[in-house]
């Protein structure tokens, strides 16, 4: 009788240790996706607040100047401290908005682009 129990309470240990290492590895995938939801989340708003800052020296830019001169938008230098913000292409579109193209944020893999005040992954 109690080799029978012995080998019931084995079996009823190796499931309650299965049963552990199962639920352990599926929060360990829940928290990674939820990771790395927050980290593309950031830099998404990164990116938004890059533009919205290049906006603002833009429209500063074009109420400072006097003459019809066109104005680089490559050449404005943001007041931005957040993190570094590279695109591959910053337009000013007829509507008088900033786009950008292929916008990368140091620290994360991803690419965004910026138009009409969103930051979509691409």
């Amino acid at each position: 009788m109690k080799k029978i129990t012995y080998i019931f309470l084995t079996i009823l240990l190796l499931f309650v240790l299965t049963s552990c290492g199962s639920a352990s590895l599926v929060a360990t995938y829940e928290v990674e996706k939820t990771v790395n939801n927050a980290k593309k989340e950031s830099a998404k708003r990164t990116v938004e607040g890059y533009a919205k800052a290049l906006e603002s020296e833009y429209y500063l830019q074009l109420v400072l100047e006097e003459d019809d001169i066109d104005i680089d938008i490559n050449n404005l230098e943001p007041d931005y401290t957040g993190a570094n913000v590279s695109c591959k292409e910053k337009i000013i579109a007829d509507d008088e908005k900033i786009q950008l193209k292929h916008c990368k944020v140091e620290g994360f893999d991803g690419t965004f682009d910026y138009k009409d005040g969103k930051a979509l992954e691409i």
